[in-house]
This record gives structure tokens, sequence and C-alpha cells, in this order.
């Protein structure tokens, strides 16, 4: 079983002490986003293409990822959010079929899982990423985890 730590941890911004209790926290190579316990989203970094600037009015979040210059969240309604870089349409959310369950990004793409099972990828055009990937995945069950 792997240890779960319940931290309360200490971020530093323009010199003011904030202290947040963190659902969810990722990282890239020069910004960085959380969950916070009330579902708001907070991003932190280098913020040239504006993926540190969280769009207003969006719903408490359940999932976050980061690529290298954009961030997309997945909202508590089921709907997807990006924003940053999106020079190669990595932010350009398309229509789904079925309900997002999760969402993932690469350096200049972004990636949804479908309750069917489903990928949709969209963004950069290098290898055929920017293409609905339909790809099930089976569930496996493990024992013992």
């Amino acid at each position: 079983m792997i240890p779960v730590l319940n931290l309360t941890p200490m971020l530093f911004l323009n010199e003011k002490l904030l202290i947040m209790k963190i659902k969810q926290i990722t990282f890239g190579s020069d910004h960085t986003a959380a969950i916070l316990a009330d579902g708001s989203i907070a991003c932190w970094g280098y913020n040239a293409d504006g993926q540190c600037d969280v769009p207003t009015g969006i719903g408490p979040a359940v999932s976050i990822a980061i690529g290298g210059f954009h961030t997309v969240a997945l909202l508590e309604n089921g709907s997807v959010v990006c924003w940053g870089r999106n020079d190669d349409r990595q932010c350009d959310v398309p229509e789904f079929t079925d309900t997002v369950v999760s969402v993932a990004a690469g350096e200049d793409y972004t990636v949804a899982v479908l309750a069917n099972g489903s990928l949709v990828s969209w963004g950069d055009k290098q290898y055929q990423r920017d293409i609905e990937t339909r790809l099930i995945f089976e569930q496996i069950e493990l024992e013992n985890y």
C-alpha cells in the first residue's frame, strides 16, 4: 500500500504566505497547478503564455493537468477547460461523445479519457495526435492491490 500524506503546503506568492489545503497538484517544467479543497484552481510559475491565468467563473475542478505551456482542467460539471499557449490547438477543446472522466496533457497536446474507455486527443499534429483516437481499454481487475 502506498502511504498517503495529508500535507498543508505553504506557498509564497508576492511575499504573502498562503496556506492551502490541496486536493491535487501537478507540475510541468515551468509552472505548477493545484486544485484546492474548495475545488478552485491555483496556478503559479512561468506565465508568458497565460498558462497560469486561471479563467474566471469556472466551476469546481476535479482533475487538472499541465502541458508544456498550457493547463487543462476537468470540472465537476463534466466540462473541460484549457488555457495558455494554443499554437497547436491544444486548448481548442472538442465536443465529446461521452462523459469525460480524466484529462492529461503533453508538451503541445491534450488528452481526455471518456467514460466508455475511449481516448480523445487534440493539439500537435505530429504522430497524428490531433485525430480522435478511439482506443478502447479493458478494465483489468487487480487482486490484492
